[in-house]
């Protein structure tokens, strides 16, 4: 074992090029001078908890083959560029005014707790990608007044190490959409609050009302992001209600003496029930009554959930 504790270094510290076959630690030290890692290995657990760079520190093309723990680790500026992270590494409580990953994590990054001015989430020179497939992001009750990464690189990532409700995740979804927001990256911020309310769908029960109705949001208009998807499911329930008027068309009754509606009867009859425009010359009798009722609190829901749509992204 490798162990530092509580060591002060005045001066610069290099361990660039150093290989750690077994655990490191390097607990509570002060390092307050440059301090440079590059290009290090870490065969075993390495340990920088409560560390305290008050300088750069270079950490660019480490290898932590094991667990990597920076637990309340206060840095300066810190570059990470090139890294990679095997497994679990642990920043949890830091504090950094800017600290640059640009590193590739293989299962988990936890930054929960952590207050960090400039965080770079973006891949690795040569890097497509920030994590591995099965990797995850802890970011609960974190705080980032910049925060550099595109929702490609984050997307289905986000989870959450000491709770199962939804709830503890939405906060998180809820800041990276802010930071998108705030940096013009608008695409990016409707794709992360569409998967925040995916996972919010899911989690609920089939039995609770809210799931039905976030469904049929889905459904219509994938969360009010896509009107043209709601102009084409209102045109087909209008066209579906004229079906079930041409096939009960016994059951409607013409004002002018008309014995049989026609299939474009049915048609701008459903309209005209859908909108509740001008009055038309045909109307429900029987119990065909109880579908063009329902039919008229569809079209009031719809085009409400329309005007709202149209709004939202004109604003």
């Amino acid at each position: 074992v490798a162990s530092f504790k509580d060591d002060r270094w005045n001066g610069p510290a290099s361990f660039a090029g150093a290989r750690f076959a077994e655990r490191a630690l390097f607990w509570r030290n002060q390092f307050l001078a440059t301090t440079d890692f590059a290009a290090a290995r870490a065969d075993g657990e390495i340990s920088f908890n409560r560390a305290t760079f008050a300088d750069q520190a270079h950490f660019a093309d480490f290898t932590f083959a094991q667990a990597a723990h920076f637990t309340n680790a206060t840095f300066a500026r810190v570059n990470f560029g090139g890294s990679y992270f095997r497994k679990e590494a642990d920043f949890s409580g830091v504090q950094a005014q800017t600290l640059r990953f640009n590193a590739f994590f293989n299962r988990t990054l936890d930054l929960r707790r952590a207050a960090i001015g400039t965080l770079d989430l973006h891949p690795g020179v040569q890097a497509d990608s920030t994590f591995a497939a099965s990797a995850q992001l802890y970011l609960q009750q974190a705080y980032f007044e910049r925060l550099r990464v595109r929702w490609a690189h984050v997307h289905h990532r986000l989870a959450t190490a000491d709770s199962v409700s939804f709830a503890a995740l939405d906060p998180a979804y809820n800041s990276l959409r802010h930071h998108f927001l705030a940096q013009g990256l608008k695409d990016d911020a409707i794709a992360c609050e569409i998967e925040r309310l995916d996972r919010q769908r899911h989690a609920l029960s089939w039995a609770a009302p809210k799931r039905w109705g976030l469904e049929l949001w889905n459904l219509c208009s994938r969360y009010g992001t896509a009107p043209l998807q709601l102009v084409l499911c209102i045109l087909g329930s209008i066209l579906l209600w004229a079906l079930v008027y041409r096939l009960a068309s016994s059951t409607l009754r013409s004002a002018n003496g008309d014995e049989r509606p026609t299939f474009a009867d049915c048609i701008g009859f459903s309209i005209h029930t859908f909108t509740r425009t001008d009055p038309y010359p045909w109307y429900a009798t029987g119990k065909l009554k109880l579908f063009a009722t329902f039919q008229i609190l569809l079209g009031w829901a719809s085009i409400g959930l329309l005007l709202a749509v149209i709004l939202a992204h004109l604003l």
